[in-house]
C-alpha cells in the first residue's frame, strides 16, 4: 500500500502509514512491539518527526487555515508508531521492490489514460495536483532504477525486468504532468547514483543488458520530449522563454518571476518571527501586507499563493526554526544512516541503501521550486518511503525472493 496505491487511488497515500500505525500501537497495547526494539538512529528518527508534527501543530496553532494543517501534524506523529511495527515486523524486501513496479506500472497507466482518453493537458492522479503528480511518479520510476541491484544480485531477470517497466512507467507519468521543477532535481540523483551504484552490484549486468538500459535511458527522455502529446517540448520551451522575459523584464508575471517575488517576500517575512514561524496561514497574511505597501514591489497576483513554493523556506517561514530543524533532520538523517548510498551489504540489500538516500535527495531537489511538505501526500510518501528502507537495510533475510520457476541470469 505504501507503494503500489498511493498515486492511483484516493487517498491511497495515508492507507499504507495508517496501517502500520494501528499495528504499533496494537502491538504496543498486546506487548507485541517493545520500544526497546528502536535503534538509536531509529530513536533520533522518531525525534525528528516529533519535532515536526510540534513544530506544524504550533504554526496550527498560530495562524490556523481551517483543518488544512492538522492532517500534516497526524502524519508526522502517526510515522512514530509505524516505525515501531516496521522494527518489530519488518517486511520481505520482495514486498518492497514489488509494490514499487507496481505503482510505477499503475501510474503510468494513469496518466497515459487521462492524457490520451480524457484529454486531461497536465495528468494530476487522484486527489494531487500535476506538480506533486509528476515528481512523486518521476521518484517511483528512479527507486525502480534503484532496485535493479536487488534484482541483480539474485539473478532473477523477471524481477529485473518488473522493475525496469515500473521505472518506466514512472518516467512516463512524470513527462506527461510536465513537472518541470522535477527535472531540476535529476542532476542531483545522477549523482547519487553515481556514488551507489558500483556498491549495488551494477556490474554484474551483462554487456548485452547494460547497453540496452543505457539505451533506453537516453531514448526515453528524447521520446516524451518529441511526442507532441506528453507536451514535454512545449513546457520546457515555456520555461526557457520565462526565464528569458524575467531578465528582460523582471516585472512581467510569469511561473520564474512569481516564484521568486514569493521567495523575497519570505525572506522578508521571516526576520518578523523567526523561532515561532507565522503559521499556517501566516504567509498568505504576511504577503497581504507586503503586497498592500504603497511602494510594494509585489503584485496582487501572489495574493494567490499560500506557500512559498520553495521547500525550506516554506518550512522557517511557517514553521519558523523548529520546522527548519526538522525538515533538515529529515533531510539528512537518512544521508547518514544509508552511508549516502553506498553502505556495504553483503546480503544484496545495497539497493535500499540507494533508495533510501534518493528519497531525500529528490525532495531537496523537488522542493527547490514547490513545498512537498505542505501537503499530506509530499510527507506521508516521503515518510513511508525512508522508513521502509531505513528498516529493511538492517534487516538480515533468511533467503531471496524469486518468481516461480527457475531464476533466469542476466
Amino acid at each position: 500500500m505504501l507503494t503500489a496505491l498511493p498515486l492511483v487511488v484516493p487517498g491511497g497515500y495515508w492507507a499504507g502509514l495508517v496501517c502500520l500505525a494501528a499495528g504499533g500501537l496494537l502491538g504496543l497495547g498486546r506487548r507485541r512491539c517493545h520500544l526497546a526494539r528502536l535503534t538509536m538512529p531509529d530513536r533520533l528518527l522518531a525525534a525528528a518527526l516529533l519535532l515536526l508534527g510540534l513544530a506544524q501543530l504550533i504554526s496550527c496553532l498560530i495562524a490556523p487555515q481551517g483543518t488544512r494543517g492538522l492532517p500534516l501534524v497526524l502524519a508526522a506523529w502517526l510515522a512514530v508508531p509505524a516505525l515501531l511495527q516496521l522494527r518489530s515486523f519488518p517486511p520481505s524486501p520482495a514486498w518492497w521492490w514489488g509494490g514499487m513496479a507496481s505503482g510505477g506500472l499503475l501510474t503510468g497507466a494513469s496518466a497515459l489514460w487521462q492524457a490520451l482518453v480524457q484529454g486531461r493537458v497536465r495528468p494530476d492522479g487522484v486527489g494531487l495536483d500535476p506538480i506533486l503528480y509528476g515528481n512523486l511518479s518521476l521518484l517511483t520510476g528512479l527507486l525502480c532504477l534503484a532496485g535493479l541491484s536487488w534484482a541483480l544480485h539474485r539473478h532473477d531477470g523477471r524481477w529485473f525486468w518488473l522493475l525496469v517497466l515500473g521505472a518506466l512507467g514512472g518516467l512516463v507519468a512524470s513527462g506527461f504532468a510536465g513537472a518541470r521543477g522535477g527535472w531540476l532535481a535529476l542532476p542531483l540523483v545522477a549523482w547519487v547514483f553515481l556514488r551507489g551504484w558500483r556498491q549495488g552490484q551494477g556490474h554484474l549486468l551483462r554487456p548485452w543488458v547494460r547497453k540496452l538500459l543505457l539505451v533506453l535511458l537516453l531514448t526515453l527522455p528524447l521520446a516524451l520530449y518529441l511526442v507532441p502529446e506528453t507536451r514535454v517540448k512545449v513546457r520546457f520551451d515555456e520555461a526557457v522563454a520565462e526565464l528569458q522575459a524575467y531578465v528582460a523584464h523582471p516585472e512581467t508575471p510569469s511561473s520564474v518571476s512569481t516564484r521568486i517575488a514569493l521567495w523575497q517576500g519570505a525572506w522578508q517575512l521571516i526576520p518578523e518571527s523567526p523561532v515561532l514561524g507565522h503559521g499556517e496561514a501566516g504567509f498568505h497574511e504576511g504577503m497581504a501586507r507586503l503586497v498592500a505597501r504603497p511602494d510594494s514591489p509585489f503584485g496582487s497576483h501572489l495574493l494567490g499563493f499560500w506557500h512559498p513554493h520553495q521547500e525550506l523556506l516554506d518550512a522557517w517561514v511557517r514553521r519558523g526554526f523548529l520546522g527548519l530543524c526538522a525538515l533538515l533532520a529529515l533531510y539528512l538523517l537518512p544521508w547518514w544512516h544509508f552511508r549516502g548510498g553506498r553502505r556495504e551489504d553483503p546480503s544484496g540489500n545495497a539497493a535500499l541503501a540507494l533508495a533510501g538516500v534518493l528519497v531525500p535527495v529528490a525532495y531537496l531537489g523537488f522542493g527547490l521550486t514547490y513545498g512537498f511538505f505542505a501537503y499530506p501526500a509530499g510527507v506521508l510518501m516521503f515518510l513511508g518511503w525512508v522508513m521502509v528502507p531505513w528498516v529493511l537495510v538492517d534487516a538480515p533475510w533468511r533467503r531471496p525472493a524469486a518468481f516461480p520457476g527457475n531464476a533466469s541470469g542476466l
